[in-house]
């Protein structure tokens, strides 16, 4: 099983190569990040053996310093006016401790060690923190650095300021990640109606358990409880043992990081939700095919109705072929990959950025994999162009138009051809006859019907093969329809599979989290 900084370890590298990955944001990192990662531990350069780290904590006024200078039996940390401008931290450590004073995220510079040899104050160092409501905010600054490294937090409150709402909200904040001790000092100016109404706050915020304190440090002595402070320290440790009060803070730590690995599993969604994604995603896909096939199919023809027009206005007896007038490919591919048509295959991809919003979904892998839509899509098009357009100007027009138009080609001399010989062998019959006497010899009649006749066999086929003939045009323009079609299926195809993919790659995402939670050790075994 592993610890929290194994875990930590992995989960950053996780969170890295995530954001790389397009699933998650900046933001994740930050989030990262906040995670406290500070112990107790990593105060003394011997982390096999470290005393409780207590810190007296509070408003200014409360008298934490005067706390522990009575504590020392010395005056070791300062006290009165001066109290709200000193940027330090006191500690009152026995020497056989040692801080590590390499600790680069603590100010050790804004550090006052004190050293003593008194072996009942052994396992025990004392912290003297500034004051969190000071109006120097570098005070309450060096506070929020070290509250990570207590194990111990001693509240104290006065009679007078045991209502502050800034020592409430780091409480509150902080409530499950340390023990705590409460003190109202000053009691000499107390009264047992503020004991009990503040006994009563403690329990409604949830320390009913929690151990309250009164004392006094008045020149004037007066019986309190100040001997109980250091006795319920020595108690705790006798019964319990450094390793188990440590236990508070481990457990908030991992606490925080399971949660944070809970809110990126939320912020990944589920497969069934990627899964329902895909479906309602294939309809978008189809409209999106369908819009853009209607956009480059409205420009290609406005490209082409001219000249369709112009074939039109062609007399009947001319060429419609004219191969002159056709735009090229390049023309084409030109004219429709314009600046519409650009904003328009952006626009899908911020509709299916924001379809994924919809369904509380990153969007950042799926746009992430369309990110090239655009520049694969005009791709795709001139690609489609040359082929559909070549094929179409190979075999203009329809089967039946072809096949008409080759018989009406053979007819328009076949059929000449065989009134030829029919008048010649007709003819040369008529004439043979004539010399027996049986006939008349044929006039110039005959001659004259036969060259019509023989006019009309050629004048019919060819007009009809005129009339059939496939316009190139035409030809053309289907070809680029049948290219825009094309493209637009692959658009279709490719906004699909983008999606498989990303689902894909969502179940490795979400099987490496999931290790990690599985990795995650339990209360016992901390």
């Amino acid at each position: 099983m592993q610890d929290f900084n194994q875990r930590h370890q992995q989960l950053s590298s996780w969170v890295k190569q995530t954001i790389s990955e397009g699933w998650l944001t900046d933001q994740a990192q930050l989030k990262f990040d906040q995670l406290e990662t500070a112990s107790a531990e990593q105060l003394f350069s011997n982390t096999a053996i470290r005393p409780l780290i207590v810190a007296f904590f509070g408003g200014t006024g409360t008298g934490k310093s005067s706390l522990l200078n009575r504590l020392a039996d010395a005056d070791i940390a300062v006290t009165g006016a001066a109290r709200p401008t000193s940027h330090e931290v006191t500690i009152y450590l026995h020497q056989d401790h040692q801080l590590n004073e390499s600790l680069k995220r603590l100010p050790m510079q804004q550090t006052r060690i004190h050293y003593h040899q008194l072996a009942q104050r052994q396992q025990v160092a004392w912290l003297d923190m500034p004051d969190f409501d000071s109006v120097e905010s570098a005070n309450r600054d060096l506070v929020e650095q070290w509250l990570p490294y207590i194990d111990y937090l001693v509240y104290v409150v006065s009679p007078e300021r045991y209502h502050d709402d800034l020592g409430w909200q780091i409480l509150q904040q902080r409530q499950q990640r340390h023990q705590w001790l409460f003190v109202m000092n000053h009691w000499d100016e107390g009264k047992p109606e503020q004991y009990e109404d503040f006994r009563s706050k403690l329990d409604k915020a949830g320390f009913s358990k929690a151990e309250l304190l009164r004392t006094s440090c008045a020149a004037k002595p007066i019986d309190d409880e100040f001997e109980k402070l250091e006795q319920h320290l020595n108690q705790a440790i006798a019964s319990n043992g450094i390793e188990q009060l440590q236990k508070t803070g481990a457990l908030a730590r991992l606490h925080d990081l399971d949660k944070l690995v809970a809110d990126y599993s939320q912020t990944l969604g589920t497969q069934a939700q990627w899964q329902a994604l895909s479906k309602s995603q294939q309809t978008l896909s189809a409209t999106h095919n369908k819009g853009l096939v209607s956009l480059l199919r409205d420009q290609a023809q406005g490209l082409l109705q001219p000249l369709q027009a112009i074939e039109e206005d062609t007399p009947w007896f001319r060429s419609k072929q004219n191969p002159t007038r056709l735009p090229s490919t390049g023309d084409m591919i030109e004219y429709l990959g314009n600046q519409r048509c650009g904003n328009y295959l952006q626009r899908i991809m911020r509709e299916q950025g924001q379809h994924c919003r919809k369904q509380l979904l990153p969007e950042q892998a799926l746009t992430r994999k369309l990110s090239g839509l655009a520049e694969e899509t005009t791709l795709s098009l001139e690609d489609n162009m040359t082929t559909s357009t070549a094929k179409a100007m190979a075999k203009p027009g329809t089967v039946i138009q072809r096949a008409v138009y080759k018989l009406c080609n053979w007819l328009s001399f076949l059929l000449p051809l065989a009134l030829a010989i029919w008048a010649g062998w007709f003819l040369f019959a008529h004439y043979r006859e004539g010399m027996q006497g049986n006939v008349e010899f044929l006039g110039t009649s005959f001659i004259t019907n036969t060259l019509m006749l023989m006019g009309l066999g050629w004048f019919i086929p060819w007009l009809i093969k005129r009339k059939i003939q496939p316009s190139l045009v035409s030809s053309f323009k289907r070809g680029v329809f049948n290219a825009i079609e094309q493209t637009g299926l692959e658009l279709e195809q490719k906004l699909n599979l983008a999606c498989e993919k990303v689902i894909e790659e969502h179940q490795d995402v979400q099987d490496k989290l999931a290790q990690l939670q599985q990795d995650a050790p339990t209360k016992e075994e901390i």
